[in-house]
């Protein structure tokens, strides 16, 4: 490397006065980005030293982005390091002994200011968990013993109970409980079978869940499942349970493939979510097999021809217009099942030769 490159974050040199025109050069360990030591001064020496150097932006990208002082000063970063980095724009202060990266979360970082950990739904989307609905203000976890901040208007603060540390996540139960003493029955219900399905909540923390929920919402732990491949399948069969309609999930039906749902022996039930849209086509001799609309068409006709009947709603309907998916799903089951009584476990029975069921009954 020439001595007249601009340095990088992985190099440092330092730069001293010079009475003459030679100076001696040492072992380059790393360069600063520093504007202080760069470039030199006219007439200056580059004298370049050993020296250990620890980048702030760097340890915080292994953190989760945010961290307190004394855990980066922990793991090798100077003050001297956190005050470049702070001026040079690498670096954020929400506040004091924290720091994030500049391009940290905003919702993490406002979580930071209060000195609390971002909660609810919000949390939950950082998670990987399917959310039905991310609120349109911040949801702060505090703690018994926080304090909220009088001025900020654009905040939810919560209250419960609990171990908080400013700039990470609250663990997956704790916003478990949270969206469902804040957002309601159904949203909780998505965002469990969402946490089952990642293998996000170990049996421990199902125990905990359970007996920190408010009695009416603990079934709810019971009746969810893991196999739910999206918040829409949980919705669905969350609604239908409430009809006294009981369901077979990921059923697999020879010749058509794994279906969402199965009621009774003939009625499919699809939920297609956000993401099952046209794609582009793999290749070109197989244009229209890359459409998943056609393949749905093919998988409903191959079902109508073993018997089933097919009914596919999309996630604006489901979200948006569930009376519309309700009523066709009833007036199609007293059509092919003018014997519906209602109850729980009606239409559970398989379809004789053709399904193999994955998980059995709702009850």
């Amino acid at each position: 490397m020439s001595l007249t490159d601009t340095p990088n974050t992985e190099q440092m040199v330092r730069v001293f006065p010079s009475r003459d025109s030679s100076c001696t050069l040492g072992r380059i360990a790393r360069l600063s980005t520093d504007a202080a030591f760069w470039p030199p001064a006219r007439g200056g020496c580059i004298q370049a030293r050993s020296m250990s150097f620890v980048s702030a932006a760097a340890v915080l990208r292994s953190l989760a982005r945010m961290a307190r002082t004394s855990e980066l000063k922990r793991l090798g970063v100077t003050e001297s390091e956190l005050t470049r980095a702070t001026r040079a724009g690498e670096v954020v202060r929400p506040r004091q002994g924290v720091y994030a990266l500049a391009d940290a979360d905003e919702a993490l970082v406002h979580a930071a200011e209060h000195g609390g950990a971002l909660g609810c739904s919000e949390a939950g989307k950082l998670h990987g968990l399917w959310i039905l609905e991310v609120p349109d203000v911040h949801h702060i976890w505090l703690g018994r013993a926080g304090t909220a901040r009088s001025d900020c208007d654009k905040c939810r603060i919560h209250w419960d109970d609990g171990r908080i540390k400013v700039g990470t996540l609250p663990p997956v139960a704790n916003v478990l409980l949270q969206i469902a003493t804040c957002a309601g029955e159904e949203t909780f219900f998505a965002a469990l079978e969402s946490s089952l399905r990642h293998q996000k909540l170990p049996p421990g923390d199902i125990a905990w869940l359970w007996a920190h929920l408010p009695v009416t919402l603990r079934w709810l732990v019971g009746f969810a499942r893991a196999d739910a491949d999206s918040g829409l399948e949980s919705l669905v069969r969350l609604r239908l349970h409430r009809l006294g309609i009981s369901v077979r999930t990921q059923v697999h039906i020879r010749g058509v493939g794994e279906v969402d749902f199965v009621i009774g022996d003939r009625l499919i039930i699809e939920a297609d979510g956000k993401e099952n849209h046209d794609d582009a086509a793999t290749s070109p001799d197989e244009p229209v097999l890359s459409s998943r609309r056609h393949k749905d068409l093919l998988r409903d006709a191959r079902a109508a021809a073993l018997g089933y009947e097919t009914l596919r709603f999309d996630y604006a309907m489901i979200v948006h217009d569930w009376p519309t998916v309700e009523a066709a799903i009833l007036a199609k089951l007293r059509e092919i099942a003018p014997n519906l009584t209602g109850k729980p476990g009606r239409f559970g029975r398989a379809a004789a030769g053709h399904d193999q069921t994955r998980r059995s009954n709702d009850g």
